[in-house]
């Protein structure tokens, strides 16, 4: 199993145990392009990746493969996903795990708001046609 694996195993793991819901991994989350997130929420429209080899010249620290990242990750954006990305000492330490949390808890809370507004509109509406 290489390094990057073994950390989304420990991430998936952790997700898990904290009874978030199960992300999608390996989520090609564009039709035209090979990119995909390590793993997704698409229900709350963000994904994680995973990176390892930080400290000993992996593919992310490189040119190209920054370059890559950056491209995969203004893509992404510009449909309108947010990215997470989490080092080893990341995962290990919980703090990635702390902000996938806050993430699906902020995203559960807009959705929330924005159904009591489209429950506004509609009542607003209805009282109007009577």
């Amino acid at each position: 199993m290489s390094k990057k694996s073994r950390w989304e195993e420990e991430l998936l793991f952790q997700i898990k145990a904290a009874g978030l819901p199960d992300p999608e991994r390996e989520y090609r989350f564009d039709d035209d392009r090979r990119f995909r997130f390590d793993f997704a929420f698409p229900a709350h429209r963000f994904g994680v990746e995973c990176h390892g080899g930080v400290w000993n010249k992996g593919r992310h620290v490189r040119g190209y493969g920054i370059r890559s990242d950056c491209e995969k990750r203004n893509l992404a954006q510009l449909q309108g996903w947010d990215v997470f990305e989490f080092t080893p000492e990341q995962i290990k330490s919980g703090e990635a795990l702390t902000v996938i949390e806050k993430a699906i808890e902020m995203n559960n809370k807009a959705g929330a708001y924005l159904a009591h507004l489209k429950k506004r509109v509609a009542d607003a509406r209805r009282n109007k046609s009577v």
